[in-house]
């Protein structure tokens, strides 16, 4: 009697049909994708943090600043309290050794003409001197390349503000204020012969507000 023969039986061959070469071009789109954003978000990621080195590099001169302005040799008069500031009158002429004809020198009539008084600085002339003068105009808003601007508030609604600083001066309120501070824009009128509590931030890529400290200038 004849035995059966068994059938060998073969595995069927891997064939890839349209949709599977789809799926493979999403993945790779996709990997390509979330490698880009990577890139993009570290870069802002680094900018943000450009913008934060320009505020700590402000807030690091005006405190030290701070510590020595209102001293009378104090080397920037812009930012001091206006004692160097060059008086306007002319002194008065010297003595004349006229001789007279009796021989005896003739005796000056006119007294010396007062000093004017110092111009009190305000942070508009401070600011325009540090933006020209010191090395803080060498620093750049990594958002647009150009010098940092002040701007009077941080914005989310409004994108072109990144990269801006914000000084705001806060003056104490008297004891038992429910709020210990009045808060306000440091402008360009503001006088800045006394001590001043001020507090710094910068603006974020979304025009977010990103605090930098407070210190006495």
């Amino acid at each position: 009697m004849t035995e059966p023969v068994e059938a060998i039986a073969t595995s069927p061959k891997l064939r890839l049909v349209t949709g599977d070469y789809a799926f493979l071009a999403l993945m790779v789109l996709v990997l390509i994708s979330v490698t880009w954003i990577g890139i993009l978000a570290y870069e802002e990621g680094l900018k943000t943090e450009g913008t934060k080195r320009n505020g700590e590099a402000w807030a690091a001169w005006m405190t030290e600043a701070g510590t020595k302005r209102l001293s009378a040799d104090y080397d920037i008069p812009a930012c001091g309290n206006g004692a160097k500031a060059t008086p306007e009158a002319a002194p008065a002429d010297s003595p004349a050794a006229d001789a007279s004809s009796d021989g005896l020198a003739a005796t000056p009539e006119k007294a010396a003409a007062p000093a004017a008084a110092p111009e009190a600085a305000s942070w508009g002339t401070c600011l325009a001197y540090l933006q020209t003068h010191s090395p803080l105009k060498e620093l750049r808003n990594p958002f647009t390349g150009e010098a940092p601007k002040f701007e009077a508030a941080c914005n989310s609604s409004d994108h072109g503000l990144a990269g801006a600083i914000i000084l705001e001066k806060l003056v104490p309120t008297p004891a038992g204020s429910s709020t210990p501070f009045v808060i306000s824009q440091l402008v360009g009128s503001d006088l800045i012969g006394a001590k001043i509590q001020i507090r710094l931030s910068v603006c974020d890529k979304g025009g977010d507000g990103v605090k930098v400290g407070e210190f006495e200038f």
